[in-house]
């Protein structure tokens, strides 16, 4: 999401023709699958998608897209090792500080507030009859069903595909998009919402009219 916002913002100010954004991860490498909190929920995936100016393709015009950040709850989806900071050690592996450790019931209330927000956020100046599709980040069921249902938006009109490869992280929304436009879900001159949240903690959505 991050990369189809920087992606948007080079073609829309002349910079670049075509822009190509990628979205992968491979999750498996640093998961303890000791842990059935957390090892369940996450899997391996990638997508990409290309963006060019609205003339030459004439579908999925970008509308909006917003970013956001807030460091004060890096405690809630972090691991403790990696980087330059602690390298990876046969020490620092066998005490197994390389894994993804998440609190499960902070990052259930964020994400639902979060989603919330910001689809809130896409539809101000929208009828609800202009959405055409919601587009999650596949984070957990529980928390896309909670964050519609505060919503008032029937389940009819999000794509769900996190039962088939649970969370991918950065490859969730551009698996799903594909899947989405694949299976004839998006309607032509509909809007099309995206949004996702994760580790930092961050936030982005995309609204696009399809």
């Amino acid at each position: 999401m991050t990369a189809m916002s920087i992606g948007e913002s080079f073609i829309r100010a002349g910079r670049a023709k075509r822009v190509m954004v990628f979205g992968a991860e491979a999750l498996s490498r640093f998961i303890n699958f000791e842990d059935r909190g957390s090892c369940i929920l996450f899997g391996d995936g990638a997508g990409a998608a290309i963006l060019t100016p609205w003339e030459d393709c004439k579908q999925g015009e970008i509308l909006e897209t917003t970013l956001g950040a807030d460091g004060n709850g890096y405690e809630h989806i972090y691991m403790q090792g990696g980087g330059s900071e602690q390298p990876p050690t046969h020490e620092t592996v066998d005490a197994k500080i390389h894994y993804i450790t998440v609190k499960g019931r902070e990052v259930y209330r964020f994400a639902v507030n979060k989603m919330t927000g910001l689809i809130n956020e896409m539809l101000v100046g929208h009828d609800r009859e202009e959405l055409g599709m919601i587009v999650p980040h596949q984070v957990n069921l529980r928390i896309i069903e909670s964050a519609l249902e505060k919503l008032e938006i029937p389940m009819e009109q999000c794509f769900v595909n996190i039962q088939k490869y649970g969370n991918t992280s950065a490859a969730t929304i551009p698996i799903a998009l594909d899947e989405a436009v694949r299976q004839g879900c998006l309607e032509k001159d509909k809007l099309v919402l995206m949004a996702a949240f994760g580790a930092g903690l961050t936030w982005s959505s995309v609204k696009v009219r399809w």
